[in-house]
């Protein structure tokens, strides 16, 4: 059977199997507009209010002399017209020059962005998302680009930009963990972008599945004890531990030490704060202090202090964006068994 087909099924059976994955106040309102369908080999997703974030397949036009000139004019009025910000500049914008003031684009990973094979200027727009998991990328790059055969599990992948990089650049054999609307678009991208890869899809997958013997393997929330025991070489979380009850970030905390193999590396990038059941939930930098009943602290995630930090740093590419964007933290631990 085409994947196409395959992944109409498993539409077929994703909202009456699934309404018993737990989901916070914020996914219960956004689920219902993820369901995304394959048409012509494309996934297409019906309105959302966020769709601009996500990846969108196509020619990007590069910096010009006058982006660039725009981009040092707001800077020098930013103290003046902080509140006006967003209308006088894109973000997307100013997170590309951003980069290049970074030297993101010209880091020593296997290909340079704007030519990578994949994602280059000549195929994709370079938007928020891509930029994003592109610096997560680049975090990640000087610690497993050596890692041979690697599994690599990701848990809340959002459209999947970050496990394309590993399986594209590294050759690492993915599994990926989310909720069945994001699995919709996510494994629909997935398959524009590697329509021979082996995809194994959430209703299909068994207690005695063959993950080598996939490309990409799809789990839902409540098929985690499906996971092999130290099995990974890297797991990460972007973004979406905030999103989550504690109960859900508790589970989580312990699988990945279960999954992961000793001395294999586990990576969080998320928000100092956020508050699962308030919409929006954008928190930003200031007040610090301020307590809201409900919010997820990433320091008080359930760190397991037998694991090593590698590295922690504030996320500098959100950090750069606006002054009162939200504060992200990434961590980088290896795991100690």
């Amino acid at each position: 059977m085409s994947f196409p087909k395959r992944h109409q099924k498993y539409l077929n059976i994703l909202q009456e199997k699934t309404n018993d994955i737990p989901r916070s106040k914020m996914w219960s309102d956004l689920s219902p507009e993820f369901l995304t369908e394959i048409v012509d080999g494309k996934p297409i997703m019906p309105t959302f209010r966020q769709k601009k974030y996500f990846v969108i397949f196509g020619k990007d036009s590069g910096i010009t002399f006058r982006d660039i000139r725009r981009y040092r004019a707001v800077r020098f009025l930013e103290s003046l017209v902080l509140r006006f910000k967003r209308r006088i500049m894109d973000k997307d914008l100013q997170w590309r020059i951003i980069f290049n003031e970074l030297g993101y684009y010209n880091l020593k990973t296997k290909y340079h962005l704007y030519d990578h094979p994949l994602f280059g200027k000549e195929r994709c727009v370079h938007g928020v998302v891509l930029y994003l998991q592109w610096h997560n990328y680049c975090v990640l790059y000087p610690f497993i680009k050596d890692i041979k055969n690697m599994k690599y599990l990701e848990i809340g992948a959002g459209s999947g930009l970050l496990s394309m990089f590993l399986h594209h650049d590294l050759g690492a054999k993915v599994v990926i963990v989310d909720l069945p609307e994001m699995i919709s678009y996510s494994s629909g991208c997935v398959y524009q972008m590697f329509p021979e890869a082996n995809i194994l899809l959430p209703n299909e997958v068994k207690s005695d599945v063959k993950y080598e013997d996939y490309d990409f393997v799809f789990l839902l929330p409540n098929q985690t004890s499906y996971l092999p025991k130290d099995y990974f070489d890297l797991t990460v979380n972007c973004q979406s531990m905030g999103e989550m009850r504690k109960e859900e970030i508790d589970k989580y905390f312990m699988v990945i030490q279960d999954v992961v193999k000793n001395g294999g590396y586990f990576f969080c990038s998320n928000r100092l704060r956020k508050n699962p059941e308030q919409i929006p939930t954008t928190d930003t930098i200031t007040p610090l202090m301020a307590e809201i009943p409900g919010t997820n602290h990433f320091f008080k995630y359930p760190w397991n202090r037998k694991n090593e930090d590698v590295l922690i740093d504030i996320h500098h590419y959100r950090l750069n964006w606006l002054k009162e964007s939200p504060l992200t933290i990434e961590r980088l631990q290896k795991i100690v068994k």
